[in-house]
Formats: structure tokens, C-alpha cells, sequence
């Protein structure tokens, strides 16, 4: 689907009852929420990527001021510190935030801060007389029910489920746990000491989410295991030359579509009923894993590796590389890879109030009600689905090491200016 579709209802609600609408205007909204997911042994710094990626961006002035947004309150689960997250994308939505009106921006980080009360007071029709404060308050506590809200599943969302199912189960060992090297030692040592004097620090204690709400569904993406950056960065300086994306991606598609086949013949029926057939989905995960498909469609001879599966050769450097991949780190790759694609996605709601006289005659799954007053017809996607390369591994690294710079300078510049006043 197109951006111009996201930002409109569905078409099957083209049949409702136009009198069923309180308001004209149908209304979306647009967050980027980043990484709200970070592995414990990765957790090296007091801040997340996201925040310290603030740093990078000030440094290289893209942005005057530091965001408060942090994606650790947004995926929590804790009500308040989402609507505190809300209000801070409100505040400073550099491009994390956007809101539509009847698909035309009328709110993001190219506005003016004193444009935002207009713009909410549009949203939505009330009795009450709204100050600023209430307004912004009623915006987020609508947002944070539809970011909370359990949706009925699209085909199109269960096939995309199914891609990354069976790497779930990815069993990381202590062996592949243990950092292969980390040419970072230095610098996180440095941001660590900085960021204990000037005590700040993200909150990364989290709630459960409901089942199959947007972020629970984002979040199960991004907790896909693939070891560490420092182990995936190995991979790929070891198999750069051997493999593609089209091998990474047709692998991916291959497996997933055996996993979802077996899960079916598993099971009788659609793989909704997962919880009474646990146990034998793992036993064919494994057996799925045991099987290495991968080693059946590649193999290497002399200074060509072939791919059977579409007799594609690709060039690679034999001194470099073993003959074969070995299946666990594709997979690291390929979790790798969702991991970035569930990091940089966009969340597109999308709302118009209803009468509230007007409820029953409306699909109640797409409801939300935030009062007897406001009552909503909402729809959620996800987009900015595109695959990630594998050569973005590289740009990440040094991306990483360019945040963690910009954060000791900046650091070093605050407490130089606090020593002096």
C-alpha cells in the first residue's frame, strides 16, 4: 500500500453510513518508534540507541535541541510513560512524528509548537471547553488505546508473521554469546563514566503488551535473536563475498514457508490455535533447523559458490570463507536484518469520531473509546517494511562508533560548561 492509502480508513469501511461520523475529517498519525527492545548483554550504556543517537544528530546539527523521546516508554506497556512519550514526540517530532488531516501534513517537525492545539482541537469534537494541556492529554490517551488495542490480523500480517517465526527459536549458546572482539572498548568505557556524572540514564523496565497490538508485534520482530552487533559484524566480514540478499532473503522465504506448511499439517488448521500445539510446532522447528536446507542449495568449488536453488554463481575469495555458511550464523543475518527493518518501521493510525449514538452500526474490532463523548473508527498499519541489505552491517558500525564520539564530546562540553558557572 501506498502512503496516500495509509493515511485514509480502509475501503471496506467505504459503505458505512457517512451520518455515522461525527467529524468531516479523517485524521493519521505517523510514528517511527525506533528500538524499544535492547538485548541485556548489549545494554552497555546508561541510554538507549535511540537517545544516544541524539547526540550523533546534534553534533552534526541536524537538530538544535535533544529529543526527550525515548522508545523504552513508548513499547513499555506502562500507560503513563506512553502518553509521556506521545507528548514528547509532540514536543519535538524531528521525524518520528507526523499528523495528516483528509491526507495533507498539517503537523511534524517543519511546524511551529504553537501550531499543535489547533491542529488536536481539529481532531476531535467535544463539549468541554479544552486548554492546551486537556488537549494534548485527550490526543495522547487516544493514541496510546489505538497503540494498545489488539486488531484483527490481515492475511498479508500472518504471512509476514510467519516470515520470522521459526528464527525465534534461534538458540543462541554460551560459546556464540561471547563477544568476538569489540573495537568499541574504549569509547563505551568513556560514555559510561560521562553519562555517571551527569546521572542520566533510559528506563528500560517494560509491562507485557497485549497480544497482537502493533508494538507487541513490532517488539516480537526486534527480540528476534542475533547474538550482537560485534558477532553479526563478523559474519558478514566473513561471508560478505559468498552471499547476497537475494540468497539471505529467498533462504528466509524458503524456510518460513516450510515452517508455516508444517505448521499447518501440524496442527489441522490455520496457525491460530498455537498454544494447544506448542510442543509440536518446536519439535518441527527443529526438525526444520536440523535439516539445513541452506547446505543443500549452496556449495563452493574452486573461487565460485553456486547457488542451486536458481544456479546463480557468485565470486567470492576462497582464503576468506569456509565452503559452506554455517546455518546458525545465516540465521543471525537474517534476524540481524528483520531486527533493522522492525527498528526503522512506521506505525500509521489512522481515526475519524463518531456519533456516539452511532456505535453499534460500525465494526466494534475498530472502535476505540476514550469517553461517552469520543468514540473512534481507527485502523492500524505498518509500513517502511522495506528488506534491509546486508552491506548496511558495515554503515551501522560506523555509525555506532561516530554516535559514541559525538556522545564523550558533547558530554565532555556540558560538564566543561558546569565546571565554569
Amino acid at each position: 500500500m501506498k502512503m496516500q492509502d495509509y493515511v485514509f480508513l480502509p475501503s471496506k469501511f467505504a459503505k458505512l453510513d457517512p451520518d455515522s461520523f461525527k467529524s468531516k475529517s479523517t485524521f493519521a498519525v505517523e510514528i517511527k518508534p525506533k528500538q524499544g527492545y535492547q538485548r541485556k548483554e548489549e545494554q552497555r550504556l546508561q541510554k538507549c540507541p535511540y537517545c544516544l543517537a541524539q547526540y550523533y544528530k546534534l553534533k552534526k546539527k541536524v537538530i538544535d535541541d535533544r529529543s526527550s523521546y525515548c522508545p523504552f516508554d513508548l513499547f513499555s506497556g506502562d500507560e503513563k510513560r506512553m502518553k509521556g512519550a506521545i507528548e514528547c514526540l509532540l514536543r519535538s517530532p524531528q521525524n518520528n512524528l507526523k499528523i495528516f488531516k483528509d491526507g495533507t501534513i498539517v503537523y511534524d517537525h517543519e511546524f511551529s509548537t504553537n501550531d499543535l492545539e489547533t491542529v488536536l482541537n481539529d481532531c476531535y469534537q467535544t463539549v468541554d471547553i479544552c486548554t492546551k494541556e486537556t488537549t494534548v492529554n485527550l490526543f495522547s490517551n487516544l493514541i496510546c488505546a489505538i497503540l494498545l488495542h489488539s486488531y484483527p490480523q490481515s492475511k498479508r500480517s500472518e504471512l509476514m508473521q510467519a516470515m520470522f517465526e521459526r528464527n525465534r527459536f534461534y538458540h543462541i549458546s554460551e560459546r556464540d554469546s561471547q563477544v568476538i572482539r569489540d573495537t568499541n572498548e574504549k569509547l563505551i568505557s568513556k560514555t559510561k563514566k560521562l553519562f555517571y556524572l551527569v546521572q542520566e540514564k533510559c528506563k528500560r523496565e517494560c509491562n507485557n503488551l497485549p497480544k497482537n497490538c502493533v508494538l507487541e508485534r513490532i517488539l516480537s520482530m526486534q527480540r528476534l535473536p542475533y547474538v550482537g552487533t560485534e558477532y553479526i559484524y563478523d559474519i558478514y566480514d566473513k561471508y560478505s563475498t559468498v552471499i547476497n540478499d537475494e540468497i539471505i532473503y529467498s533462504h528466509l522465504i524458503n524456510s518460513s514457508w516450510n515452517y508455516t506448511k508444517e505448521h499447518k499439517d501440524s496442527n489441522g488448521n490455520h496457525a491460530d490455535n498455537r498454544s494447544s500445539t506448542d510442543s509440536k510446532i518446536r519439535e518441527n522447528i527443529e526438525l526444520i533447523k536440523n535439516t539445513d536446507r541452506w547446505k543443500e542449495n549452496f556449495s563452493c568449488y574452486k573461487e565460485e559458490c553456486i547457488d542451486k536453488s536458481n544456479n546463480k554463481i557468485v565470486e567470492y575469495n576462497s582464503d576468506r570463507t569456509s565452503s559452506n555458511i554455517i546455518n546458525k550464523d545465516l540465521i543471525a543475518l537474517q534476524n540481524y536484518l528483520l531486527f533493522c527493518t522492525a527498528r526503522d518501521c512506521s506505525i500509521l493510525i489512522t481515526f475519524r469520531q463518531l456519533k456516539p449514538e452511532a456505535l453499534l452500526s460500525v465494526p466494534q474490532e475498530y472502535v476505540i473509546k476514550i469517553s461517552e463523548d469520543l468514540c473512534f473508527l481507527t485502523s492500524v498499519n505498518v509500513s517502511d517494511l522495506d528488506p534491509k541489505s546486508m552491506h548496511s552491517i558495515e554503515r551501522h558500525r560506523h555509525r555506532d562508533i561516530n554516535i559514541l564520539d559525538a556522545v564523550i564530546s558533547i558530554l565532555k562540553e556540558e560538564l566543561s560548561l558546569n565546571d565554569d558557572q
